[in-house]
């Protein structure tokens, strides 16, 4: 998401982001241009279709740095992994059925 062209690449299904306030392999300008290029493509967070159910991309940001996720690492940060599992879960629940 880095590179100019992908970061401005349209998605084909709902997608969820999650980028950390601290990014190691992404600068937060990268951060910041893929969630510029995202918007511009979809007016307020999400460009919503009759048919679909929710925003096309939905980008959440949380307060930690790069691998808050990874409980092994020294950047773990148990608050966010949580939020952010929740989130996953709600956004799943959102658009798979069974």
């Amino acid at each position: 998401m880095t590179h100019p062209e992908v970061r401005g690449l349209r998605p084909l299904c709902p997608m969820l982001v999650h980028l950390p306030s601290n990014g190691a392999w992404m600068t937060q300008e990268d951060m910041d241009a893929f969630v510029a290029a995202q918007r511009a493509h979809f007016a307020a967070h999400g460009e919503v279709s009759p048919d679909q159910k929710g925003p096309m991309v939905q980008i959440e940001r949380y307060d930690a740095a790069y691998g808050f996720d990874h409980a092994g690492s020294r950047q773990h940060d148990p608050m966010a992994s949580q939020a952010a599992r929740l989130k996953s879960i709600s956004f799943l629940d959102q658009y798979l059925t069974i």
